[in-house]
């Protein structure tokens, strides 16, 4: 390895944009990861929603993010050659006639476009669109056999005092791993499900008070539903199903008749005090040592640009 080569520690989303960053700009990088068996990817449903909240609003730096981040997925797609970005519409139910009207107001003053046409807002609810869903899990997957196959990312777990003596810089993108810094780093535990839905359109993703469930792949009849979080590092397995079982049932209208469960993913999502991600230098270690963590919910959207100012930094 060249004095310059860039150390990525931790292959989720984050360190897998960082090293195609590098990689793109002939940046000589290595990463070493312990694998995902507790990742926030597993939890990721990969929406990227320009209007979310309870208040319907823009989700914050979209207008600056989502052409960077389309672009990056896109990327993504011609060096694995298979889809990463599907592009879908979300159809959102009112939770309340409160909600509705908030929501109304909003349109009427042009705040949700153009991503709310009027003629798609009901007293049943509102269809926004585009939204996207990445698939991160295939795309970190994929990035990961590439780069074992390349010699360019090596499996095991680094300790931070491990990489004083490393000659270049050193990016650490380890997520729940980051506490260990003394980030200002907030934990979320979280789960979501695969169920059978046939009933669902492929191209929408259905929204209700902040649970969601949206096809897994353009084709079948699998669906994602989510999520359960927990501010604790554990989630009760049980517990956690029947949450999501009941969500489905909410969320298809079948009630008892809704599928169980197939598959209930779990792991640890990772946001900043301020709900906002950490990215740059860690004190005094300007130019040799820092950090992307935190993506939280949106990290589908911010972690393309984050990426991209990381490169630009090294």
């Amino acid at each position: 390895m060249s004095s310059s080569t860039v150390l990525i520690v931790g292959q989720g989303l984050a360190g897998t944009l960082v090293a195609r960053a590098c990689e793109r700009r002939g940046r000589e990088f290595m990463i070493v990861d312990a694998g995902h068996a507790g990742a926030a990817s597993r939890v990721g449903a990969g929406i990227i929603n320009p209007i979310t909240g309870r208040r319907l609003v823009k989700t914050a730096g979209v207008e600056a993010d989502l052409p960077v981040a389309l672009a990056a997925y896109r990327d993504w797609e011609a060096v694995l050659g298979r889809p990463v970005l599907t592009e879908l519409a979300v159809r959102r139910r009112w939770v309340s006639a409160e909600e509705r009207e908030a929501a109304r107001e909003r349109l009427r003053k042009g705040l949700l476009a153009p991503y709310v046409d009027p003629a798609a807002f009901t007293d049943e609810g509102v269809v926004i669109a585009p939204a996207w869903r990445v698939d991160t899990a295939g795309l970190i997957a994929g990035a990961r056999e590439r780069w074992l196959a390349a010699g360019r990312l090596r499996e095991g777990v680094v300790a931070r005092a491990e990489v004083a003596g490393w000659s270049g810089p050193v990016v650490w993108c380890d997520g729940a791993g980051g506490r260990a810094h003394g980030l200002p780093l907030t934990v979320a535990a979280g789960a979501l499900a695969t169920v059978r839905a046939p009933e669902l359109p492929r191209d929408e993703i259905w929204n209700r008070g902040g649970r969601w469930l949206m096809p897994s792949a353009a084709d079948g009849d699998e669906a994602l539903v989510g999520a359960v979080y927990s501010h604790d590092e554990y989630i009760d397995t049980a517990a956690a199903r029947a949450e999501l079982a009941a969500m489905a049932a909410e969320l298809t209208g079948l009630g008892e008749a809704a599928p169980e469960p197939i598959e209930v993913r779990m792991g640890l999502r990772m946001m900043g005090a301020d709900r906002r991600p950490l990215s740059g230098w860690f004190p005094g270690r300007e130019g040799r040592e820092g950090c992307l963590n935190g993506l939280g919910s949106k990290g589908a959207l911010w972690a393309p640009r984050l990426a991209e100012e990381w490169t630009e930094r090294l």
